[in-house]
C-alpha cells in the first residue's frame, strides 16, 4: 500500500544537472518499493513560475526532496516565496 506522497524528484529535464540514468534508477526503486513520490521535469521552471505547488512542499512536514544542489533548492524555493525549513526538509 503507498503513502501519501512526500518526495519530490526533479528530472532536470533542461539542464540535465541530475543525470537520466540516476532519476530512472531511483524512481524505479520507489516505485517497487511502493513509495509514492512526485517527479517533476524541472524544479528551476516551477520555482520561476511561482508555482503554488512549491509552497505546499515547503510547508509538508518530513518532506524530502531530491534534486540538483541544495543550495540551488533553498535559493529556488526562496525565489517561488516558499523558504525551506530545514527542520521539515530534507534536501537530497
Amino acid at each position: 500500500m503507498s503513502q501519501p506522497s512526500n518526495i519530490l524528484v526533479c528530472r532536470c529535464d533542461h539542464y540535465h544537472m541530475v543525470s537520466e540514468t540516476a532519476c530512472a534508477r531511483l524512481t524505479e526503486a520507489l516505485g517497487r518499493a511502493g513509495i509514492s513520490f512526485e517527479s517533476v521535469a524541472d524544479l528551476c521552471e516551477l520555482a520561476a513560475n511561482k508555482d503554488p505547488a512549491l509552497a505546499a512542499c515547503a510547508n509538508t512536514d518530513q518532506f524530502k526532496i531530491v534534486a540538483c544542489f541544495r543550495r540551488a533548492v533553498k535559493w529556488l524555493f526562496a525565489r517561488a516565496g516558499a523558504p525551506l525549513d530545514e527542520t521539515r526538509v530534507e534536501l537530497f
